[in-house]
């Protein structure tokens, strides 16, 4: 709780430090608080990467970061936007939240349901 307290204060006192620009500090702050609220599913999916590795289960790490990369690219391809337009910076980052999600469960199914689990 109190490392959560503490970046939520950061959120507000970093970005100020780095630019004063009013339209700059707003784009941010939704992205550091999604970066944040993120941090804790990434730790998961990294130990459960390591527990992956470690039992030599490649194939199953290829098949479920294929397909976790297929549905973050396309939630992020679906995203509306103006032609011809880049997708902002909050909906790449949304789109790799996705894609750790997407990590997560099938690491999450691996373990749990599947009775080939390392």
């Amino acid at each position: 709780l109190s490392a959560a307290l503490g970046s939520l204060v950061c959120a507000q006192v970093i970005p100020g430090c780095l630019t004063a620009d009013p339209a700059t500090l707003a784009a941010l702050r939704p992205l550091l608080l999604l970066v944040m609220l993120a941090q804790p599913l990434n730790a998961l999916v990294f130990v459960a990467d390591g527990i992956i590795q470690g039992t030599q289960d490649f194939q199953f790490q290829f098949r479920s970061m294929l397909l976790a990369s297929v549905v973050s690219a396309t939630a992020l391809a679906l995203v509306p936007r103006p032609m011809h337009s880049a997708p902002r910076l909050l909906h790449v980052w949304s789109a790799l939240v996705l894609l750790s999600l997407g990590r997560g469960l099938a690491a999450m199914w691996r373990y749990t349901v599947d009775p080939r689990n390392p």
